[in-house]
């Protein structure tokens, strides 16, 4: 099994940007030997058409050169349904590309070629294609499947129907475009430090080496009240309006003033005698919401908060 080069260009009027990426080019056609594939930068190149099946042409290992974290530019490639090991490299980290192949060279990566016609001894650049394809400014969360655990909480708490459960009924990014440019809110509740922005200027969430996002205290708490899901850890269920007295202990999961552990058999947030999936105060046959005696509320519409919603997740940028 062979390998390939994968160079995902900036696409920048920056002329340094473009030197650095044709000169590693040049050094791992000439010096590997391997052949060298030109791209788009892979953030922002479409996901389907003619650059995904020219990716998926590539038989074997790849060495992925980009301008990007090595876990969420490995991750967006697996995205496109390569399946080969993969070496990611982020050639902003090195001085110089004689630098970036030189961790290549010391990494120990496989270095095969891969199927390739012969060059002629003159001709070394035979072996550099290029593909070119229209791009777009995109902005959309890149999941590490080997950290996620199919929690479903970014499913829960997407406003904008970015994520979907595939076959498997596992969480993925179904309509990337969907995701509102700058929103990172998601990756701010996953348990695992799963979800990543590359381009975010937090590093933790553009998934740095050595970074993980741990959740963040007020997004969980949003997470909470959006969902209205009891804690898993003190039992509360999110209350309109309620707050904090000063002094009262707050739960570290929901940050929500923290109540005794539910008794063995009562659900967190259950009160005693009440039925499974009924709110907190209410009445057998009552609808949530709604007061004694009143007459059933007409259900929310799904818009109604989402104003007010968003206002709220721009304050977690």
């Amino acid at each position: 099994m062979g390998t390939t080069v994968v160079i995902s260009c900036m696409n920048s009027d920056d002329p340094r940007m473009r030197m650095k990426e044709d000169v590693l080019a040049l050094l791992f056609s000439r010096r590997a030997k391997l052949p060298v594939l030109l791209v788009p930068h892979i953030y922002h190149a479409p996901e389907e058409g003619r650059f995904r099946q020219k990716l998926a042409e590539i038989d074997g290992h790849i060495v992925l050169l980009s301008w990007l974290n090595p876990r969420p530019a490995e991750w967006v490639l697996r995205w496109y349904g390569l399946q080969g090991q993969i070496l990611a490299l982020n050639i902003a980290a090195y001085e110089n590309p004689e630098a970036c192949f030189a961790a290549f060279a010391e990494s120990g990566f496989a270095s095969q070629p891969a199927e390739a016609p012969e060059c002629a001894p003159d001709a070394p650049d035979a072996d550099v294609r290029e593909i070119d394809v229209d791009l777009a400014d995109r902005w959309y969360p890149v999941v590490d499947r080997s950290r996620c655990v199919n929690c479903k909480q970014c499913l829960q708490f997407c406003l904008f129907g970015v994520y979907e459960l595939d076959v498997d009924g596992k969480v993925f990014v179904r309509n990337p475009d969907n995701c509102k440019p700058g929103c990172p809110a998601c990756s701010r509740i996953c348990p695992r430090g799963a979800i990543m922005f590359p381009l975010h200027d937090d590093l933790a969430i553009a998934g740095a080496p050595g970074k993980l996002m741990v959740p963040d205290a007020k997004a969980k708490a949003m997470f909470y009240e959006r969902t209205k899901r009891p804690c898993p850890v003190c039992g509360s269920v999110y209350k309109p309006g309620q707050k904090r007295a000063a002094g009262t202990a707050v739960c570290a999961e929901c940050g929500r003033p923290a109540s005794a552990p539910a008794p063995p058999g009562q659900s967190p947030g259950q009160s005693p005698g009440q039925s499974p999936g009924q709110s907190p105060g209410q009445s057998p046959g009552q609808s949530p919401g709604q007061s004694p005696g009143q007459s059933p509320q007409q259900p929310r519409k799904p818009g109604d908060d989402l104003d007010s919603l968003i206002d709220d997740l721009e304050r977690l940028r």
